[in-house]
């Protein structure tokens, strides 16, 4: 079965299960496989290829392929100061994301072991800037280390950031703001599901009855 039959196969088995985004991300990724070594059997692909086609995507000056949440984060875009960093999303919309300081303390420790560079990429690894599977691997490590069970990936985080804040009585359009999202109307359909638990305890918080 060659490369590019594969693909399909496991792409019509993903419809569904993973985001439309991120199956294209897959596509762009076999697509460059494709280019580097030709669409052959996949029988015959050997680990030194999979080398040779990553020392390749490492040596170009763009590594990364087109993805809505792009990874790339440079020192010029953060303010340790004030807090906050300006990112990159869908469309090259720019987005300020502020956070707190015990982060900003842990990413001048970070700046100082790195010889205090003030340049450049924020995250690197050994060939250069964290890939999206780079930091994914990352993350992944660490989850393992803290026992965490469940999803561990920087989405799974950022929704469980949303709903703790949700629940701890964080307006929603403040929410809304900090996820980047087009309007509260998106940030309700995808957070502001309560459970009875959650119910009861705002109506005991905010009723008219002390």
């Amino acid at each position: 079965m060659r490369l590019d039959t594969a693909f399909s196969s496991f792409d019509v088995a993903m419809a569904g299960v993973r985001a439309e985004a991120t199956r294209r991300s897959y596509k762009q990724s076999v697509d460059l496989l494709i280019n580097f070594g030709g669409n052959v059997d996949i029988m015959l692909i050997t680990l030194n290829d999979l080398r040779a086609w990553r020392a390749e995507l490492a040596s170009r000056k763009s590594r990364f392929v087109d993805h809505p949440c792009k990874p790339v984060l440079c020192w010029e875009a953060v303010d340790l100061e004030r807090r906050h960093a300006l990112v990159n999303e869908k469309g090259d919309k720019a987005r300020r994301v502020f956070f707190t300081r015990e982060t900003a303390e842990a990413l001048r420790c970070y700046k100082t072991e790195r010889n205090g560079c003030d340049r450049g990429s924020v995250f690197v690894g050994r060939c250069g800037p964290l890939t999206e599977n780079g930091i994914y691997q990352v993350f992944k490590r660490l989850a393992k280390l803290a026992g965490v069970k469940g999803p561990f990936n920087p989405h799974a985080w950022r929704h469980a950031w949303a709903g703790r804040a949700l629940r701890r009585g964080a307006r929603l359009e403040h929410i809304s703001e900090a996820l980047g999202h087009s309007s509260s109307v998106v940030t309700k359909q995808f957070y502001l599901v309560w459970d009875d638990r959650i119910r009861q305890e705002t109506h005991e918080k905010f009723g008219y009855l002390e």
